[in-house]
């Protein structure tokens, strides 16, 4: 599976390791439309993750986490998203490892 590279203004890498439990969003939009329109709550989770990691690149870059990882001018997800924020996007979503419900 390719993976999307996303690239700030000020010119951060972020991208999904490889390694993490998190999917990537390659194929986002289009197997979700193919689904009928809707969203695991893994896929709402990886949004929100992508969307952290860009506000965070793009507002307070510092506080970026970087990995020692494949290649040192990326950042992956979900680690380079500090842990609190991670944290409370699972305590908001509230996901069960053992459910994969669609979301409307």
């Amino acid at each position: 599976m390719s993976e999307q590279i996303y690239i700030t203004n000020n010119g951060k890498q972020i991208m999904f390791d490889y390694d993490s439990d998190c999917g990537c969003l390659c194929t986002f939009p289009y197997n979700n439309e193919l689904m009928g329109n809707k969203l695991s709550k893994n896929t709402i989770i990886n949004l929100a993750l992508l969307g952290a990691g860009i506000a965070i690149a793009a507002n307070k870059p510092d506080s970026m986490i970087k990995q020692q990882s494949y290649d040192n001018k990326i950042y992956y997800l979900p680690n380079c998203v500090p842990k609190w924020i991670r944290d409370e996007i699972e305590r908001v979503i509230k996901l069960d490892d053992t459910e994969d419900e669609i979301y409307d």
